[in-house]
């Protein structure tokens, strides 16, 4: 255990820190009655530093727990009571060690489906979606998305108040409403399975769909699409520096 946290320290010592977050996992796993004293060393050495590698997000993490171990030892000290084992933390307390924050959903990838309509969601994205998420159409009704269910409940929020302005958006409400579907979950493989009319509508029967994040929520659709939107950004926007400064102008 000493040399697990000695190699920590002489991690934090150069100009580019790069933590080994399965090892501090490992120093609040193991080190017990003396963890609380040697990662709250080890994490205040890496604050000092004040750069912190690929995993800074698990560190974070690590900093958060170990204030909350803190604050119930030093409670359990004053009843006279021994500090309590991590495997005896409420749930939610040992689950803080594996939560990442929620940078949105980003990056794209191509996959097949088959002919049952079962794709593969990236890992990153499962992680984020949930056990449970809503299939439903995109803001612009052009393709498949997926959305956490807390997402889908924010944009069929939005699109009810545009109603209250105009009666005309009901049809997109309605449109929106038929084809959601808000019990989707992923097989042991990491499959989905789309729903068959929504699947029809939007994808029809390719075998090659791209699955781009949106931030907010993830797009599905035929790569062959992917691709002739990647085109048309080129050529609508020669220099996109020009134009971010022309509407930043204007709105000044």
């Amino acid at each position: 255990m000493r040399k697990c946290v000695l190699h920590l320290f002489l991690l934090c010592t150069g100009t580019n820190v790069f933590i080994d977050c399965k090892m501090l996992k490992m120093c609040v796993e193991e080190d017990r009655q003396r963890r609380n004293t040697a990662l709250f060393a080890v994490l205040t050495k890496m604050q000092k530093v004040g750069r912190i590698g690929a995993e800074s997000h698990e560190v974070v993490s690590l900093w958060q727990y170990r204030g909350d171990l803190m604050a119930g030892d030093k409670e359990e000290r004053k009843e006279g009571v021994q500090p309590s084992d991590a495997s005896d933390l409420p749930e939610n307390a040992q689950n803080t060690l594996e939560k990442k924050p929620f940078l949105g959903f980003v990056g794209s990838y191509t996959h097949g489906i088959d002919s049952k309509g079962r794709l593969i969601v990236p890992a990153g994205f499962r992680d984020a979606l949930g056990q449970q998420f809503a299939v439903c159409p995109t803001p612009d009704f052009k393709a498949v998305a997926i959305y956490t269910l807390d997402g889908w409940q924010k944009r069929r929020d939005e699109l009810t108040a545009l109603v209250q302005l105009d009666a005309r958006m009901q049809v997109f409400l309605d449109q929106f409403s038929k084809y959601s579907y808000v019990d989707c979950e992923t097989d042991a493989q990491g499959r989905l399975l789309l729903p068959q009319k929504i699947r029809a509508w939007r994808l029809g029967d390719v075998r090659e769909i791209d699955i781009n994040g949106a931030t907010s929520h993830i797009r599905v659709m035929p790569k062959a699409v992917s691709e002739e939107q990647d085109r048309l950004f080129d050529e609508m926007f020669e220099d996109p520096l020009a134009f971010m400064a022309q509407v930043q102008k204007s709105s000044n």
